[in-house]
């Protein structure tokens, strides 16, 4: 079974046990339209959006509860959710290269009575290694490159996953109406990608009666991938 195929085993299995349980909720004021279907077919929603982030390989997020999920008159259902992006390890060792591995091999470590001890190493150090110290060059701007590079996958990456699980489970809120509308909003923090673009919120949206068509087979992926609205800003 394919990554993909896993999670959506997953998710079925997550949809399956909270409609059977009716175990999530949204707030409802007094005079709310919103029926204790549609809250229930939401908690669902929400839920399945906070799997699909927790295994995401691309946006981290600090809880395994963090979607939210509203019902908006005329408008449908908004669900919204904060992340970041995973860093990568080879974003920091690219630009060091072989000069890192030089540089390390000066540092010694020590466990002591519980703590980490670094040995830094002798000034009696031979010429070679002198020399060898020349050689450690650090280019901040290809690292920097390298690094938006990197961080600019995720996030396409991670845009993939939203508007796949949009185009799978969006169909889920029976209870709306066909010219209403399915949005993921994403607010967008803790990564200088985002600080470099200006950018802090990601939306992406459609409208039911196209999801319900895509659900059905009337909808090839790239028709209903094209009639997904992305905004960012």
């Amino acid at each position: 079974m394919t990554k993909s195929g896993t999670i959506r085993a997953v998710l079925g299995g997550v949809i399956i046990a909270a409609a059977a349980t009716g175990s999530f909720t949204v707030a409802e004021s007094a005079d709310s339209k919103v029926t204790k279907k549609l809250k229930r077919q939401i908690g669902v929603l929400e839920r399945v959006i906070d799997e699909v982030l927790v295994e995401s390989p691309n946006f981290l997020v600090g809880s395994s509860r963090n979607t939210h999920g509203v019902y908006l008159e005329g408008f449908g259902v908004l669900l919204a959710f904060e992340a970041s992006l995973i860093s990568k390890d080879g974003d920091w060792e690219f630009n060091w290269g072989e000069g890192w591995g030089k540089l390390g091999n000066k540092f010694k470590f020590e466990q002591k009575d519980g703590k980490i001890i670094i040995d830094l190493g002798s000034d009696d150090e031979d010429d070679e290694d002198d020399e060898d110290d020349d050689d450690i060059e650090f280019d901040e701007d290809e690292w920097r490159e390298k690094h938006e590079e990197s961080q600019r996958k995720l996030y396409e990456a991670g845009k993939a996953e939203l508007a796949e699980t949009l185009m799978d489970y969006g169909e889920t809120l029976t209870s709306l109406a066909d010219d209403q509308w399915v949005a993921v909003a994403a607010f967008l923090r803790d990564s200088d990608f985002f600080s470099s673009k200006k950018m802090s919120t990601l939306i992406l949206k459609a409208k039911v009666g196209d999801l319900r068509a895509y659900s059905q087979g009337n909808l090839s992926d790239k028709a209903i991938a094209d009639r997904i609205v992305e905004e960012e800003y």
